[in-house]
């Protein structure tokens, strides 16, 4: 997705790209790129897309999931706690393709303009 979006956006989403070119950064660095470029668009992204409660409670799981298995307590997880997380990672994963789409279709759209300039 953050692909998708550094090439719709060129080179005002400069600093993301460096973010995921980076080999050095962490994958923290980058999702707070992401989100730094993201956040003035949500008002216009379609269709709820601009909703950042699901990208913060997924960053947040993960990283507590990290946290977990660098640091084992010896926790169990139980049935209900993993279907819990399988659901979010569902809606989360079909947000973010959709936001991929969203940003694949308008770099699209501009190649398509650029070409029939070009025509023109």
């Amino acid at each position: 997705m953050a692909e998708a979006m550094v090439a719709a956006l060129g080179a005002s989403a400069e600093k993301l790209r460096k973010e995921l070119d980076n080999p050095k950064s962490s994958q923290n660095a980058r999702f707070q790129a992401l989100r730094a470029r993201l956040e003035p668009m949500r008002p216009a992204l379609p269709d709820d897309l601009g909703d950042n409660l699901t990208m913060d409670a997924v960053a947040d799981l993960l990283r507590i999931t990290r946290n977990e298995a660098g640091h084992p307590r010896g926790r169990t997880v139980d049935e209900d706690t993993a279907y819990t997380h399988l659901q979010l990672a569902a809606r989360y994963l079909g947000k973010m393709t959709a936001l991929a789409e969203h940003f694949t279709q308008q770099t699209d759209d501009h190649s398509a303009r650029s070409a029939n300039d070009a025509i023109i």
